[in-house]
């Protein structure tokens, strides 16, 4: 049995010096592992932080406080997809805290994660392509036989950084709906299954062509997270997810859609709160 260990990078940024390498395992000349992207850095005084979680580090999820007010089957509290977005980029961050998160790509959510008990997560980063952050956000899975017990891909995105966020997006803005209602709250109604600490939409009108909302930026008793996480989350609850028929007749009334992919997010500002 043998390793081989590739370097592939070496440099300095902000953060000091580092090197990355590409690495194998061998058994009987046969190739049976291989980790790209790890990754070692010298740094200055006490413990280094990795760029996992969002404050390096693994990070414990606990099914009570704010993310019991998240249950999509009004049973299991469960992370919210955006909840995923925001520790993608906030391990991306971590590695550069002085520069911005203006864009993610190719985000997928790969399953659910519901938080019925403690559940460990942690973020792992790829090879990078310049600015581009390959991000991986993963949760350990318990074997009957602990050597299969593993982190497993929840989610994944590219992120990536500049040193500033750049202009306004170049396009214009959306017109304003025509024959638009303000329709009751879906908090109240029971169309959506969210609990007070996500009750951010503060107005909500309805039209055929769409739906346009006044949210609140507080964080509340969510953590802002890097990019205000219960924001994103909120965005989407314009969406009548069970009901999306009213946006257009080629969607039966019996279907339901939840999000879980987004081929591009950029950010031009500092997120609000």
């Amino acid at each position: 049995v043998h390793c081989v260990v590739e370097l592939t990078e070496s440099g300095r940024d902000d953060r000091g010096a580092y090197a990355i390498a590409t690495a194998s395992l061998w058994v009987d000349g046969m190739r049976i592992y291989e980790a790209k992207g790890l990754g070692m850095r010298i740094v200055a005084g006490g413990a280094p932080t990795d760029g996992l979680g969002p404050e390096g580090g693994e990070e414990v999820l606990e099914p009570d406080g704010w993310l019991a007010d998240h249950c999509p089957t009004f049973t299991v509290p469960a992370l919210p997809m955006m909840s995923m977005v925001d520790r993608i980029a906030g391990a991306a961050k971590a590695l550069h805290p002085r520069r911005e998160v203006v864009a993610i790509d190719d985000i997928q959510v790969e399953r659910w994660l519901p938080v019925g008990q403690p559940v460990r997560l942690r973020s792992e980063i790829g090879e990078r392509d310049g600015d581009r952050i390959p991000v991986t956000l993963a949760a350990w899975r318990e074997a009957p036989r602990a050597e299969l017990s593993r982190f497993e891909p929840v989610a994944r995105g590219v992120v990536t950084l500049a040193p500033s966020h750049p202009d306004a997006l170049d396009v214009a803005p959306l017109p304003p709906l025509e024959d638009a209602e303000v329709v009751p709250s879906p908090y109240e109604d029971g169309a959506l299954f969210h609990g007070p600490a996500f009750h951010k939409l503060l107005e909500l009108s309805r039209s055929k062509g769409g739906a346009s909302a006044t949210l609140d930026a507080r964080a509340g008793m969510v953590p802002l997270g890097t990019l205000n996480q219960v924001l994103l989350d909120a965005a989407t609850h314009p969406i009548p997810h069970d009901a999306l028929h009213v946006f257009s007749e080629e969607i039966r009334p019996d279907q339901v859609a939840y999000p879980y992919r987004i081929p591009r997010m950029t950010l031009h500002r500092v997120v609000p709160t």
